[in-house]
């Protein structure tokens, strides 16, 4: 009998990774699906390279500073509203850890309160602010970001 032989080929299509478990000799027959791929990939990574450098053209160094101030501001206010919590920043990352002080590793991050995080995820949720549904996420701020999406967030998690 024919000894298999595994190999893994990663396999471009549009942005995600397929990765595929083939035997050797479904290599090749892999390796010319991925050449009938190509004209369709190479259209939509067009498309992709055209969108890429539009956003690219717009991440200005003033963008940069926007956006850090407007994270800065909302880090402010939800340590205002929501005494008693942990709010951690880094840039236009953020999280709110439901326990007094912020979390050094994993084992006090999972000593937080999730089920104070839920209660709060939902009346955020009702109150039209979508945020990740585990405190062990983070939230991404953008540059479409303005100061009355930063006031409602905050009112939100005042009220909730």
């Amino acid at each position: 009998m024919k000894s298999l032989i595994f190999a893994v080929v990663l396999l471009m299509v549009g942005s995600f990774s397929l990765p595929v478990l083939a035997q050797q000799q479904d290599l090749q027959e892999i390796m010319n699906a991925t050449k009938a791929l190509g004209a369709r990939q190479n259209e939509l990574l067009g498309k992709k390279d055209a969108a890429g450098i539009a956003s690219l053209e717009q991440l200005t160094p003033a963008a940069y500073e926007r956006l850090e101030a407007t994270a800065a501001r909302l880090e402010d206010g939800l340590r205002r509203a929501l005494p008693g919590r942990a709010v951690v920043r880094a840039g236009s990352l953020l999280t709110v850890f439901f326990r007094e002080t912020a979390p050094r590793d994993f084992a006090e991050a999972s000593a937080s309160d999730t089920e104070a995080f839920a209660r709060f995820f939902h009346a955020m949720r009702a109150a039209g602010v979508l945020l990740p549904p585990s405190q062990f996420e983070a939230w991404f701020l953008s540059t479409a970001h303005d100061d009355a999406d930063v006031d409602q967030i905050v009112e939100a998690a005042r009220r909730a």
